[in-house]
């Protein structure tokens, strides 16, 4: 290769947008997007995610026949299908190709748009990807009470209101597509893309506004040691995420300073559906400190969307959308019964840190969740089912009491300066 003339800058790669969805129903919308998109300098990689018909408007990068086969299926197969198990068929179809297109570099960025099967199967593409990679979805389902869970999973993907259904480029659909390719095309020209981890000193923190002021307290602790703390809010998708990342190898250690997920997992709570959580640092086989940040309380509605089992008890009004519920002596059991068995696991250092005085912000004397009687239930269980590779450890403080964190992190540096055996 001849040398590089003096003052040449080089010349850059074009970025690349991939566009998803069902091109026999959004083929003439896709298009528009795509021509907008190319209009601004970047490059279009076309996944055609339909089942029934064929594409319309635009020759797709991948076709849905490629899709129906990386599925180990056949596209005329699916079609004979239900729907509901056609579209579950194609999504693992998508999420081989569009991984295998984006570890060959084939695209930067993913724009998908659709109603709920095109949602369904945009945003599950969406999620094999690193976190990082812009990823958009535009949808009319991005909208009044819809559960947004299984769409985002626990990657960072932004889902923008349509407003309208889509089926036609019209003046309000132009307006919402061509901001929708904007914010795609400056994350993908400008932004850094995936996260490089490299050799940072990495810490996972759990947090929620009940256990703020003890995380303020101990962040800079570990900051002063060299760590860097990435805080997690245990709102139900804060943990799995936090958990996915220790199972990618991301973190050196875990400060589990609330875990209320847990209880609202047990308890039917709005931030707890995975039975899974606390298994993140098992299987990553590093070191955890364990504070029941939260479990005293499970996650309601507004007072008047409370569930009919919990009316009656002490409840704190969070803010107008979310309710805190005081838990039982025999929730908090339940709880330290599933955390027992499953840090009773553990090969690496594991210590669990109890508060005596209270586990969250309005638990002192006269407010909503002081239940001592049930906090010593936890207590009691875990202290007595923790096997003898769990430190169990009792402090004569509130969870957001300077002591309590200074301790929390003094115990988590203690387990990293430890020589690994």
């Amino acid at each position: 290769m001849s040398p590089q003339m003096p003052g040449k800058q080089k010349t850059k790669p074009k970025r690349v947008v991939a566009l998803i969805g069902t091109l026999d129903t959004k083929g003439k919308e896709l298009r528009y997007i795509r021509d907008r998109i190319e209009g601004l300098g970047l490059g279009t990689f076309i996944v055609d995610s339909g089942i029934r018909g064929e594409a319309q408007a635009l020759k797709p990068d991948i076709d849905r026949r490629e899709v129906a086969r990386a599925a180990g299926t056949g596209i005329e197969h699916l079609r004979e299908l239900p729907r509901g198990e056609a579209v579950h068929i194609m999504i693992e179809g998508l999420k081989v190709c569009v991984l295998q297109a984006f570890r060959e570099k084939r695209f930067h960025g993913v724009l998908s748009i659709g109603g709920l099967e095109g949602m369904t199967m945009g945003t599950a593409a969406m999620q094999v990807l690193p976190i990082g990679v812009p990823k958009l979805m535009v949808s009319p389902l991005a909208s009044g009470e819809f559960q947004f869970g299984p769409f985002m999973g626990t990657k960072d993907i932004l889902i923008m209101h349509s407003i309208i259904d889509i089926l036609g480029v019209n003046p309000l659909s132009k307006v919402i597509f061509d901001n929708a390719l904007r914010a795609m095309a400056g994350m993908v020209a400008e932004g850094e893309g995936e996260i490089d981890w490299g050799t940072k000193k990495l810490i996972a923190v759990t947090m929620m506004g009940n256990t703020t002021p003890g995380i303020m307290r101990a962040k800079p602790q570990l900051e002063k040691r060299g760590y860097d703390p990435i805080i997690f809010h245990a709102s139900g998708s804060g943990g799995p995420a936090m958990e996915s990342l220790m199972r990618e190898g991301v973190f050196r250690a875990v400060l589990d300073y609330t875990p209320h997920e847990v209880t609202d997992y047990l308890a039917g709570g709005l931030c707890g559906n995975d039975p899974k959580r606390l298994d993140g640092a098992l299987e990553a086989k590093i070191p955890q400190v364990i504070v029941p940040g939260g479990m005293d309380y499970i996650v309601q509605g507004p007072p008047g969307q409370i569930d009919p089992r919990y009316r009656g008890r002490p409840y704190y009004l969070h803010n107008p959308t979310t309710t805190l519920v005081r838990t039982s002596a025999e929730q908090m059991r339940a709880v330290g019964q599933f955390m027992a068995a499953k840090l009773n696991r553990a090969e690496a250092p594991v210590a669990v840190l109890l508060p005596l005085q209270g586990l969250s912000m309005y638990c002192h004397p006269g407010e909503p969740m002081h239940d001592p009687e049930a906090d010593r239930e936890l207590f009691r269980v875990l202290k007595e089912k923790a096997g003898p590779n769990v430190l169990v450890e009792e402090i004569d403080a509130h969870i957001n009491d300077p002591q309590c964190a200074d301790r929390a992190a003094e115990l988590l540096l203690a387990f990293l300066d430890e020589p690994k055996k």
